[in-house]
């Protein structure tokens, strides 16, 4: 698991960096329009977990 990382690790600090980013203006924007709740909060943390998952289960597919 750790030679994956170490191949693909740009790939996963730029995917990290991307979803922090996203976090960030979607709280900004949640906050703006008063709808900042848990509810909206895990709804994004689901959709970053199953794109993390399916590109995990991707790269450990071929190796």
């Amino acid at each position: 698991m750790l030679t994956v990382f170490n191949e693909h690790i740009l790939l996963f600090v730029i995917f990290l960096l991307l979803n922090v980013i996203d976090w960030i203006t979607g709280r900004a924007k949640a906050k703006a329009q008063n709808k900042l709740n848990l509810d909206t909060g895990s709804k994004g943390m689901q959709k970053s977990f199953i794109a993390i998952s399916f590109i995990v289960f991707y790269d450990n597919k071929y190796i």
